[in-house]
């Protein structure tokens, strides 16, 4: 709810950096995607106080996003692993079209 009610709250980074060490992941996931909707001066060690945490596969995505946001950039994509495969033309067609579907 804070990060909703920011500007209303005048101790939120305190309250934020609270929140990005708390033990329960769910409270760190909002502190990081609070973070980065803040100034990259605000925002910066409240990401870092939540990177030193474990994270599951929610709290990775939205961190890294964070990250990026706060320093202007994208979010880099993973490469993705290329297939060998002994398919050619129309059956290779095929088959990678089939593979989106999924």
């Amino acid at each position: 709810m804070l990060r909703y009610t920011a500007q209303q709250v005048p101790d939120q980074a305190s309250l934020m950096m609270a929140a990005a060490r708390d033990k329960n992941s769910r409270v760190r996931l909002s502190a990081i995607v609070a973070a980065s909707w803040m100034s990259k001066v605000t925002g910066q060690p409240i990401l870092a106080a939540a990177g030193k945490f474990p994270m599951d596969k929610w709290t990775t995505h939205a961190y890294k996003t964070a990250v990026a946001h706060l320093n202007g950039l994208n979010v880099a994509r993973e490469s993705e692993v290329k297939k060998k495969t002994a398919l050619q033309g129309r059956s290779l067609r095929y088959s990678i079209r089939e593979s989106h579907l999924q």
